[in-house]
């Protein structure tokens, strides 16, 4: 009969709830529910429920798999989470029998059944549970497959997933953070794992900010440097190897995902000349062949070198101007020392996609191949790139391109080099260029310019150099280009050959020293001197060419100083008086306004010399005052003429005015080659009733038909008289 307790409160000592309790005691223990009810009414879990829990508890948060032990090898089970497998059905079982005497002993040779049976308070199989067991292990990917879609192969997941992790690297796995710890170890272990892959690799860097970069002291003479980047002591395979991130010959398909990482030079870094005992600021080392004892830098932030299949997207170096400690001068002029962003060698096709260089105390990037013109003129070589790029604020050149070939620069932008870089104060070198082609490591040719725009620059914004190689076939196609240095924003020295420019807006002077046949050629130009307020000083375009046709040419007129000096010195390569072959300046405008009474040079703007067929329009309609000319007194005109719309301006030459428009045409001769002859037989005339030749210049006379067709020749005598002579030759 079922005892009722009492409503007395805990601890009660009534016999009746001891009665009752010793009921509830056997339901506790041998009852399979997983609850109970005490004296008040509240529910409370028995083993059997207790047991539920841990079981539950054990299967979300799986078991314990004894690796390397079977029912057949034997093991000993310490836990009621570990589960040992039974090789004769591939399933793991777990004791869920007592351990109150110690653990589970399991004989060799076993089964679950020989050793405690199968069943609840026995061994039980965990099913899933050692499943996920299973694949939250290491090898758990081991026991899922994969059918490859493209190959149909069928494959382990861990198989196809080496396949993909073979290729694909994160940086951060190597050891590259992007906290303020230095970066130099984890760069250089990463850079020596891809330069030694023999599998194309696709390296992922983290997003932030990574900072690298220290220097060794010298601390005696005759080492060669004062302080030179660390990376210098680590074990390179090659001298030429050496940055801070190096990836090094090596032909594999490379790819360098840089989105949202950047770069950065450590604070503290010493430029330019210190002394290699004492580590003090040293005295300036002006010379081409300085002591290079007295050298400070910190060297390539990023190296390529001997790597033609690297692909580096994004991302951004940061040379750290600001933070650096600058020495006396170094080089030739300024601190010519090898602290750049990027240093590429020897790697012709690379591509570089997207990247910001900026803040270097020197070079934000330095490029160069040993290609020569003669013998490599036949060869394949591949396709540089160097494409959607930032370069700002260098201390000398935003780009460095010191050899190679077939090289593609697109829509890339840049600005503020040499002294107009932010923070460099009085710490620049020349040449201060936007982009530098400059022939010192080998021949440069078929370089191509689309759509880039250099501005704001020291000095030049595109310099051409020929010397000691050949700079060639330099081809810029809706570029822009300024400069308000006075030594021009594009200039060029030495043998420099076919250079051209095809709708390109050119803000500043033009010069070439040395450049012979095959020279400049401008198409569909617009040249200016003047951009909002700033007037270019001493604006000049001096330079012969293969051809300038279809160009604008706007002279804005200083107001506050003389022009006392040429503006235009512009030739046809040949320099042959009135021209030679083919015309080569056609269909040309000038624009000129202000006040000419500026204009104190006697021969006016200047002059278009040796020119066959020149054919230029001038604007001077907004001339405010006093005239000015242009001197083509060595070139012939074209059948565009040389034409001006205000009496403000002329060509050096009588102007005779167009009757009823505001035209004023050049008396200059038109050099006509050969026999100038009618579409037609008889078909059309020289000159009409109301506009009639003026003047007609003949040696041997005039033929004319009469009516039966008989040819006379009119010519004068000796004596002045007018005389006819049949001629039907």
């Amino acid at each position: 009969m079922a005892t009722t307790p009492t409503n007395l409160p805990v601890p009660s000592e009534s016999p009746i709830d001891l009665k009752f309790n010793a009921g509830k005691i056997d339901e506790f223990v041998t009852s399979m529910e997983w609850t109970y009810t005490d004296r008040f009414g509240q529910k409370h879990y028995t083993i059997e429920g207790i047991n539920y829990l841990a079981q539950q508890a054990m299967a979300a948060f799986g078991y314990v798999i004894l690796t390397g032990k079977t029912f057949t090898t034997g093991a000993t089970i310490n836990n009621p989470n570990e589960v040992l497998l039974n090789t004769a059905d591939g399933e793991y079982y777990k004791w869920t029998g007592s351990f109150a005497s110690g653990p589970k002993e399991v004989p060799a040779n076993s089964t679950p059944s020989s050793t405690g049976g199968v069943g609840p308070g026995a061994w039980l199989g965990v099913g899933d549970s050692s499943l996920r067991a299973a694949l939250a292990s290491v090898n758990g990917a081991d026991l899922i497959g994969y059918k490859n879609p493209q190959s149909q192969i069928s494959e382990t997941l861990n198989v196809a997933l080496d396949k993909i992790n073979v290729r694909l690297i994160y940086a951060s796995d190597f050891g590259v953070k992007t906290d303020s710890s230095d970066n130099a170890d984890a760069l250089w272990n990463l850079g020596q794992f891809i330069s030694n892959a023999t599998e194309p690799l696709y390296v992922i860097f983290p997003h932030g900010t990574s900072l690298v970069g220290s220097q060794e002291f010298a601390g005696a003479t005759g080492k060669g440097y004062s302080y030179r980047p660390s990376y210098f002591s680590r074990p390179w395979g090659d001298p030429s190897d050496r940055g801070w991130f190096s990836v090094h010959r090596t032909d594999n398909d490379i790819t360098l995902d840089m989105t949202g990482w950047t770069l950065k030079m450590n604070d503290g870094m010493k430029h330019g000349s210190f002394d290699p005992v004492t580590g003090a600021v040293a005295a300036d080392q002006i010379s081409e062949t300085p002591n290079v004892d007295y050298l400070a830098s910190h060297g390539y932030m990023i190296k390529l070198y001997k790597c033609h299949n690297v692909i580096l997207k994004k991302g951004k170096t940061v040379g750290n101007i600001a933070g650096s400690i600058w020495g006396g001068k170094y080089g030739n002029t300024g601190y010519q020392v090898p602290s750049y962003n990027a240093w590429i060698n020897q790697s012709s096709g690379v591509t570089i996609d997207g990247h910001e260089f900026s803040d270097s105390p020197v070079d934000l990037l330095y490029q160069g191949e040993t290609t020569s013109f003669t013998a490599d003129l036949l060869n394949t070589i591949p396709k540089t790139k160097v494409i959607n790029c930032l370069f700002h604020d260098a201390g000398r050149n935003l780009y460095s391109l010191v050899g190679g070939a077939n090289i593609l620069i697109e829509d890339c932008l840049g600005y503020n080099s040499g002294n107009l870089a932010t923070n460099i104060g009085t710490r620049f070198s020349g040449p201060e260029c936007g982009i530098d082609i400059e022939a010192e490591g080998g021949s440069i040719y078929g370089v191509t310019l689309n759509r880039c725009k250099f501005i704001n620059t020291g000095k030049a914004s595109l310099m051409t150099v020929s010397t000691p190689g050949i700079v060639s076939t330099i081809k810029a196609y809706s570029c822009v280009f300024s400069s308000f240095s006075s030594e021009g924003a594009i200039i060029n020295y030495g043998s420099t050959r076919t250079v051209s420019f095809n709708k390109c807006s050119i803000v500043g002077s033009i010069k070439s020293i040395g450049m012979g046949l095959d020279a400049y050629s401008f198409e569909k130009c617009t040249f200016q001197n003047r951009y909002g307020s700033d007037y270019v000083p001493s604006y000049l375009l001096d330079f012969s060419v293969y051809s300038f046709s279809d160009n604008s040419i706007t002279f804005a007129i200083p107001p506050d100083k003389n022009v006392s000096s040429a503006t235009f010195n512009i030739s046809d390569q040949a320099g042959i008086a009135f021209g030679q072959g083919q015309s080569r300046c056609q269909n040309n405008r000038i624009i000129v306004y202000g006040d000419a009474t500026k204009i104190t040079f006697v021969n006016g703007l200047g002059g278009f010399n040796n020119f066959k067929g020149l054919e230029i329009f001038t604007q001077a309609d907004g001339i405010t005052s006093g005239t000015t000319k242009l001197i083509v007194n060595t070139s012939s005109q074209g059948a565009g003429g040389l034409s001006t719309n205000s009496a403000s301006f002329n060509y050096g030459t009588t102007m005779i005015k167009e009757e009823g428009k505001n035209i004023w045409f050049s008396s200059t001769p038109t050099r006509t080659p050969g026999v100038l002859n009618p579409a037609a037989n008889s078909a059309q005339d020289l000159g009409n009733v109301g506009a009639r030749w003026r003047t007609g210049y003949l040696d041997l006379g005039m033929i004319t038909s009469s009516p039966n067709g008989t040819k006379y020749r009119l010519r004068v005598g000796d004596d002045g008289v007018p005389y006819t002579t049949i001629d039907n030759g």
